[in-house]
């Protein structure tokens, strides 16, 4: 078990992570900013089984302070230097140029994405860079490190970084868009003289040199054109019919070289036009009344959303909208409010339509659940003999909840049970294709066995569960 809950505000933004392993009676939690490494406890339960229970009840009193279920994401995060781990036990503070510069504890460290612009004319002594594979476009190199301290001003920003793909300690010259490293430096020397490491004299070039003299940037980095906002503006303009495949091969090719380094304020154009293209594509699952899809479109683009601060989350804030509807018509009411909340929460003046909308949740919620009261009731009554009847029965719960997953499934059971192949797989795809996802059921009902080695069937499946 291991589920990934957020907590969005106008002060701050937390996540909440909880983990059981198999064959495991611990419990893993780890906690923090969102952005950070976050703080790891761990508690031992007497049982595997007790651990799960116990998981379970702690991540539904999460929601109930109003953490909400997401997507953990595609950063990766690495094991910090255990000489920098035990070293950062607490927040320092030192002054460097007249400013306060913060020196984090372990659990408090931001990963942020890190750019290199490649530079064909450095001099390097005794090695000739290799031939930029990108030289053709223009753009950046990206990757993520670890800042442990940051100098900024009008005129500078400075990190101090941990690359862990590269095992060193780095400056990052965010202006310059330049990686300055440390080969050979430990965190001990590091530690003795933070401002010259992260300030050093323009003179002492001694124990640092550019990246781009050890280490060919595209070995290692993901490459970022800079004219990414402008292709996908370019998609969103194009015509109709051919809008989806352009959609898809930009996915292709640049989607995960953004989404698995943090949003970063150098290449926010970019970011925003991604969340911006997720919308669209949820959009066009919405008006095909593909809910499913359109909800994992929409809950996509808050893995960007959620590393943003207050104001720029109000420029998305439809997205919470939009995946209200959405789970309203697949009646799962809970989720329905819970992004209606959060429209609220970053579009304030929506208070009064936001009520309305609440009090239609509830009424539909209200409905739905005397139909299924009144559904199961029906079936129990049921035998082997009349699944005919249960059919019956089971369109017209659908006409209350016509994007209810289960009822679909349960509709191509009845079809297979009594031989009708055709109605059986067509119903299961339904089923499939409006979020039901119970693969144990899928694979090994009984219900089903009659359409189980048909060809559409394990299409269905592939195509579902690839």
């Amino acid at each position: 078990m291991r589920k990934f809950f957020l907590y969005l505000s106008d002060e701050f933004n937390r996540f909440w992570q909880i983990e059981v392993l198999n064959s495991s009676s611990t419990i893993t939690i780890t906690e923090g900013s969102v952005g950070t490494l976050g703080k790891v406890t761990n508690r031992v339960c007497l049982s595997e089984k007790e651990a799960l229970k116990e998981a379970v009840m702690m991540a539904y009193e999460k929601q109930r302070e109003g953490y909400y279920e997401g997507q953990e994401g595609f950063i990766k995060k690495y094991e910090l230097p255990r000489s920098l781990k035990e070293s950062l036990v607490a927040e320092r503070t030192f002054i460097i140029r007249d400013q306060k510069v913060v020196l984090p504890q372990a659990a408090d460290i931001r990963l942020i994405s890190v750019l290199v612009e490649h530079q064909p004319d450095l001099i390097c002594p005794g090695r000739t860079p290799g031939e930029d594979p990108y030289r053709h476009l223009r753009g950046v190199y990206c990757t993520t490190a670890y800042e442990l301290a940051m100098l900024r001003d009008e005129t500078t920003d400075r990190r101090l970084i941990w690359l862990p793909l590269l095992e060193l300690y780095a400056r990052w010259d965010a202006a310059e868009k330049q990686i300055y490293i440390y080969p050979g430096q430990t965190w001990a020397d590091i530690e003795q003289d933070i401002a010259g490491y992260l300030d050093p004299h323009p003179d002492d070039k001694a124990r640092y040199n550019n990246i781009e003299c050890s280490y060919a940037v595209w070995d290692y980095f993901d490459f970022k054109p800079y004219n990414l906002p402008e292709r996908i503006n370019e998609i969103i303009n194009t015509p109709s019919e051919t809008r989806r495949e352009r959609a898809e091969e930009f996915m292709r090719q640049y989607e995960m070289r953004l989404l698995r380094h943090p949003a970063t304020e150098y290449m926010e154009d970019a970011y925003n036009a991604l969340v911006t293209l997720y919308h669209l594509i949820g959009q066009w699952y919405e008006e095909d009344a593909d809910y499913y899809k359109a909800v994992k479109w929409f809950e996509r683009s808050l893995l960007i959303v959620h590393q943003l601060h207050s104001p720029q989350i109000r420029v998305f804030a439809d997205i919470f909208l939009q995946l209200s509807f959405c789970y309203l018509e697949m009646s799962r009411f809970d989720l329905s409010l819970l992004y209606i909340n959060l429209y609220q929460r970053y579009d304030p003046k929506s208070q009064e339509a936001c009520e309305q909308i609440r009090d239609s949740i509830e009424r539909s919620r209200a409905l739905y659940e005397k139909a299924m009261e009144a559904y199961w009731k029906a079936l129990e009554v049921v035998t082997a003999e009349s699944y005919e009847e249960a059919i019956r029965i089971t369109h017209q719960a659908l006409e209350v909840a016509p994007n209810d997953p289960a009822l679909h499934f349960n509709l191509a059971c009845f079809y297979s049970i009594i031989n009708q192949d055709r109605e059986a797989l067509y119903y299961f795809e339904l089923a499939l294709k409006k979020g039901f996802n119970d693969e144990e059921k899928i694979r090994n009902d009984e219900d089903l066995r009659n359409i189980r080695d048909h060809k559409e069937f394990i299409e269905i499946l592939t195509k579902y569960f690839p």
